[in-house]
């Protein structure tokens, strides 16, 4: 007996490449509706879209359920419905593997030295080993009870402050892994969006100024030079040669809708973000803002910023009159006579009369010979103000030159991720941090609270956090709360 199958089209997981591309496709698929739709996952998508209206600017969210409950495909589903609703910010997701975040065991300890230290308790003398011990009497069991009970609280004590020492120890190293990873998931996850976002730009934008074929060459060129972290300059080249340094390309990302039966996609930023006429200068801004600290990650920039301020002032100024009793220079004794300085005016002047009479030789006139000698003093009387009255030139000039030594370090990117968050928003996108997998942290308990003690500006004031966490930690929340209460006057 031979049974055959066939293969049924199912539902495409959500935030898929399948399904992303029915979402973001001109013909209005979207996703087929396949997943069960809960009243939290209803609470959840609100709460994004207030977040992505600007009416929140920041929110935290935690999905507590036991393993393989579909606590991702919930996150994941809810962003999805975000991106379909929204008409604010588009969502961008930044999934990150929470235990890589949070545990302190996820990057190996360094080995520590070990330290030679002599026994100090130990002397030789010739061939026998004397010991130094405390000469009391031998001790009684009360004695000894006492005493193991004192070492045993005192050995106590001591692991807890040793405890608390290598947390806050840790403390700096957890935080700087945090920053890098969410750093490099945001540029990452932002030049995947508006390379994306090209491909539907391409083929709709009214303000293309190059053949389809052209612009998919610049995008697969812009996906190498953001792989390097480029610089604006390199950015604004790439944008302009398409056409798309005004309108930008972020908001060809919108699902497309119909309207009279007609396909459209509305491409104009919402007011939240910003202008149309300047919004592909904020996708360039958000770019680089994110180049900038992700180069803190890959490399170790050094970077030198010089300016230099230079002025010029120029002041005419006439012959002055010599001072009294202002002695003479020695070049003064080779300087030309009067008689050497006129003879150039007397044979012009000359020049000009005889040119006069030369004119009018048939018939010379009185009134002829006037205007020539007149030519002639006219020009005497002009060379002679050129030469005695000219113009002098003084100049002078004045310099600053400041130079800085840019620090590029991680408190740099704990300064600045605040500034990225509100660029990426500006650019028309709202991050939305999913950290997952956190069940499988060894103490969850712990670790969460030290990561959102550490993160606490950036998790409810900055940004959309989700947190998945086994329903275990939900429970001791829940149990904390009544023990507090309980406790309360």
């Amino acid at each position: 007996m031979t049974v055959a199958y066939r293969l049924r089209d199912s539902t495409p997981e959500p935030l898929s490449r399948l399904a992303l591309q029915q979402l973001r496709a001109l013909d209005a698929s979207f996703p087929a509706a396949g997943h069960i739709e809960s009243e939290s996952l209803k609470r959840i998508v609100y709460e994004l879209l207030r977040y992505c209206r600007g009416e929140i600017d920041g929110i935290s969210v935690l999905v507590a359920g036991q393993r393989g409950a579909g606590k991702t495909t919930l996150a994941k589903l809810a962003i999805q419905h975000v991106m379909r609703q929204s008409d604010g910010l588009m969502p961008l997701p930044l999934m990150l593997h929470g235990p890589t975040i949070i545990d302190p065991k996820a990057v190996p300890e360094k080995p520590a030295v070990p330290a030679t230290t002599s026994p100090p308790l130990a002397v030789t003398e010739g061939m026998q080993v004397v010991v130094n011990t405390n000469a009391a009497a031998p001790a009684t069991d009360q004695n000894e009870m006492e005493a193991n009970k004192q070492d045993k609280e005192e050995s106590e004590k001591e692991g807890k402050e040793r405890k608390k020492s290598e947390s806050e120890k840790k403390s700096p190293q957890e935080k700087e892994r945090a920053l890098r990873l969410i750093v490099t998931a945001l540029y990452r996850s932002l030049s995947l969006a508006l390379y994306e976002a090209w491909l539907n730009a391409a083929h709709e934008s009214p303000e293309r100024r190059r053949t389809e074929r052209e612009l998919l060459a610049l995008r697969a060129h812009l996906d190498l030079r953001l792989e390097r972290a480029p610089d604006p300059d390199v950015l604004r080249k790439i944008w302009e040669r398409a056409g798309f340094l005004h309108r930008g390309v972020a908001f060809y990302l919108r699902p497309a809708q119909t309207d009279a039966g007609s396909v459209k996609r509305n491409s104009d930023p919402p007011s939240i973000a910003g202008t149309w006429s300047d919004q592909g200068i904020r996708e360039i801004v958000a770019l680089a803002s994110c180049a900038d600290a992700y180069r803190v990650i890959i490399s170790k920039p050094q970077e030198i910023l010089g300016r230099k301020q230079q002025s010029d002032y120029l002041q005419e100024m006439k012959l002055s009159v010599p001072q009294v009793g202002e002695k003479k220079k020695e070049d003064d004794a080779k300087s030309k006579s009067t008689a050497e300085k006129a003879t150039p005016l007397v044979m012009g002047t000359a020049a000009s009369a005889l040119t006069g009479l030369a004119l009018h030789a048939p018939g010379v006139s009185l009134s002829a010979v006037a205007t020539s000698i007149g030519i002639g003093l006219l020009v005497w009387i002009g060379g002679l103000i050129a030469m005695n009255y000219g113009v002098r030139t003084s100049r002078q000039e004045m310099r600053r030159e400041l130079t800085m030594d840019i620090k590029w370090d991680i408190d740099r990117l704990e300064r600045d991720l605040p500034l990225l968050l509100k660029r990426v928003k500006d650019a028309g996108f709202a991050p939305i941090i999913v950290l997952d997998e956190l069940d499988k942290v060894e103490d969850a308990t712990e670790s969460l609270h030290r990561f959102l003690k550490l993160t606490k500006h950036i998790v409810t004031d900055q940004s959309a956090f989700m947190f998945l966490t086994n329903r275990d930690y939900y429970e001791k929340l829940n149990a904390m709360e009544q023990v507090g209460a309980e406790s309360a006057p």
